[in-house]
C-alpha cells in the first residue's frame, strides 16, 4: 500500500487465492473480463486487473472498482489501485468516483469518500454534504473529511447540522471544514461548539480563519480554558482575527503570568500580532 491508507479503510485481504486466473503482459481483456478476474482471480491477477481497471479511467472500468470496493476479498486492492492512479493523476477522477457515494455498500461509500479527500475536487461538494446524513457512521465520519479539501459555500448547511452528529469523529472533521468553506453563517455554530469536547480545538481554529469580529468575547473566555490544547487553540485564533485593545491586554497579562512556557509564548506572539494591526 503506497502510505497505508486505504489498507486501514478497506476490509482485510483473503489470505487464500480463489482460482489461478493471471493475466499475461499481451492479454487484452474487456472491462466485464477485467471485472471477473477482480472478483475471483489468484491475487496476482485481482491486482493486475484493478490496476488496469484503474487506468482505463472510463465509468464502466470505475463501476467494477466501486463494485470492487464492497467485496471483502477485493476491496484493498480495488482501493489500492484507484489510490495509485489518484497519485498519478488526479483530473477527472472525481467525476468518475461520484456515483461510490451511492453505491449500496457502506465500504464503498466510506472509501469514495476517502478517494475524494484524496481528489480534492470541490465539484464532489454537494454530494459529500448529501452523504454527511448517511445512516453508517463511518461514512459521515470520512464526508466529513473529505469536506475539509472539497468544501464549498455549497457545504455549510450540512457541516452546521454535523456538528450536533453523535459521532465525535464527525464532529471534529465538520468543525476543521466549516473553517475551510468561510461563510459567515458558519458561525454562531462555531461559537457554539467551543463548548463541545470533540470539536472545541477545530472550531476555534476555523473561527480564526474566518476573521470573524463576533468571535473575538468567545474566543478570549475559552483562552483561559482547563484544557490546555482548546485554550491554545483560542490563543491562536485570537490572534488571527483579533483587534481590541482589552483582548491584546489580557493576552499580555496572560504571557506574563502563567507558569505554562506554551500558553506565554503563545499568548505574547496573539497580543503583538493584534497590537500590530491595530497601529495599522
Amino acid at each position: 500500500m503506497r502510505h497505508g491508507h486505504a489498507a486501514i479503510l478497506a476490509a482485510a485481504l483473503a489470505c487464500c487465492c480463489l482460482s489461478a486466473q493471471e493475466i499475461g503482459k499481451d492479454d487484452k481483456p474487456t472491462a466485464e473480463e477485467l471485472r471477473k478476474i477482480l472478483f475471483n482471480g489468484s491475487i496476482a491477477g485481482r491486482e493486475e486487473a484493478a490496476k488496469r481497471l484503474a487506468s482505463e479511467r472510463t465509468p464502466q472500468a470505475m463501476e467494477c472498482l466501486l463494485d470492487g470496493m464492497a467485496d471483502k476479498h477485493a476491496a484493498y486492492i480495488a482501493a489500492d489501485a484507484v489510490e495509485g492512479a489518484i497519485e498519478e493523476n488526479a483530473e477527472g477522477m472525481g467525476a468518475l468516483l461520484m456515483p461510490g457515494l451511492k453505491h449500496k455498500h457502506w465500504r464503498t461509500r466510506m472509501l469514495t469518500c476517502f478517494m475524494l479527500y484524496l481528489v480534492k475536487d470541490k465539484a464532489a461538494a454537494g454530494e459529500l454534504a448529501a452523504a454527511l446524513a448517511d445512516k453508517n457512521v463511518n461514512v459521515r465520519i470520512y464526508a466529513a473529511q473529505a469536506l475539509r479539501t472539497c468544501g464549498d459555500r455549497t457545504a455549510p448547511e450540512a457541516l452546521i447540522t454535523a456538528l450536533a452528529d453523535e459521532c465525535g469523529l464527525v464532529k471534529l472533521h465538520a468543525a476543521a471544514a466549516l473553517g475551510e468553506t468561510g461563510d459567515p453563517a458558519a458561525v454562531p455554530a462555531l461559537i457554539a461548539a467551543l463548548d463541545d469536547a470533540d470539536a472545541a480545538i477545530n472550531a476555534a481554529r476555523s473561527l480564526g480563519a474566518t476573521g470573524a469580529a463576533d468571535a473575538e468575547a468567545p474566543l478570549l473566555a475559552h483562552a483561559s480554558d482547563v484544557r490546555a490544547r482548546v485554550a491554545w487553540a483560542c490563543i491562536e485564533a485570537l490572534g488571527r482575527l483579533g483587534k481590541s485593545k482589552q483582548t491584546a491586554q489580557k493576552l499580555a497579562s496572560m504571557a506574563e503570568e502563567t507558569a505554562d512556557p506554551r500558553t506565554a509564548k503563545l499568548a505574547g506572539e496573539a497580543s503583538k500580532a493584534i497590537q500590530e494591526r491595530i497601529e495599522e
